[in-house]
């Protein structure tokens, strides 16, 4: 398999799964590449981030992943580098969220574990067809669900 940007994958076993996957900062972006994701039918963005930690700084990812779920109609999975990978001059806190269309789903912050929660694709794909029949239409003529 060849990996490149904007690239998604499609689950076999469940059709409306299809993965999209940006990098730390680019959820921070104007312009982040899980937009053209989306467009390319992926209803689950996946973020492996190594975001530090600053006052303030948790308020505003959480409000940066919730966000872009809404605006996306998608999940959003954001993994962030825990407090093993801290050292002296930089701290990070596992600060792990799960969205769904807006919504919180689950969060973790300063601890260990995973972090868990249900992201209902199939009602997203119905939210997105909900959108086609009323005209609205961003994304791409040749993603997966259409």
């Amino acid at each position: 398999m060849s990996l490149c940007t904007n690239q998604t994958f499609a689950c076999d076993t469940m059709p409306n799964l299809v993965i999209g996957v940006e990098i730390c900062e680019d959820l921070w972006a104007p312009a982040p590449p899980s937009v053209e994701l989306a467009r390319k039918g992926a209803t689950v963005i996946l973020n492996l981030s190594a975001s530090n930690e600053l006052v303030g700084k948790a308020d505003y990812r959480r409000s940066l992943v919730t966000g872009q779920s809404a605006r996306l109609m998608c999940g959003y999975v954001y993994a962030d580098a825990g407090e093993g990978e801290s050292t002296t001059d930089v701290v990070f806190t596992g600060h792990n969220m799960i969205a769904e269309n807006g919504t919180l789903l689950a969060e973790r912050r300063f601890a260990t574990g995973l972090t868990v929660s249900e992201i209902d694709v199939d009602r997203l794909i119905q939210v997105l067809e909900r959108l086609v029949d009323a005209g609205i239409r961003w994304w791409s003529s040749n993603t997966t669900w259409m």
